[in-house]
């Protein structure tokens, strides 16, 4: 499942499984299945950004206020 999710989601960013949650132990290939969705979207001309999550909440919170 998550396979087939990450493949629509390269294949039309934006359009299905928006907002995409991945969730699972320790080593069972989260990032990598991540990073092969963000390589296959830029590949297509999509500009993308890595943070973690403590970033991404930081720069939300700024944001909003």
């Amino acid at each position: 499942l998550a396979h087939a999710a990450a493949q629509a989601i390269a294949e039309s960013p934006g359009q299905s499984f928006n907002p995409l949650f991945v969730y699972g132990g320790v080593g069972l290939g989260k990032t990598h299945l991540l990073h092969a969705v963000g390589n296959q979207a830029r590949k297509q001309g999509f500009r993308l950004l890595y943070c973690s999550s403590e970033q991404f909440t930081h720069e939300l919170i700024m944001a909003i206020r």
